[in-house]
């Protein structure tokens, strides 16, 4: 589990002025069901027990698939 997330300095009239990104890696994690709905709910509870708030968190995906085909119907 990697969270990338962005430090925003601002100026006096709180204007952003620059940005930092920054990537944390979390671990490595073993879900038991690999379909959409057993991803996100592993997702939200692990977040949730890290004390990440997913309010402005969103997905990001590299290969343009929404989910990898997996055995069956899910990641492998």
């Amino acid at each position: 589990m990697i969270v990338r997330h962005v430090y925003v300095t601002r100026n006096e009239n709180l204007e952003p002025v620059n940005f930092i990104k920054k990537e944390i890696f979390l671990g490595v994690y073993a879900a038991e069901d690999h379909s959409y709905v057993g991803l996100k709910e592993f997702t939200l509870n692990f977040m949730n027990k890290k004390g990440i708030s997913v309010k402005k968190c969103y997905g990001q995906g590299n290969d343009s698939a929404f989910i990898m085909s997996g055995i069956p119907n899910g990641l492998q």
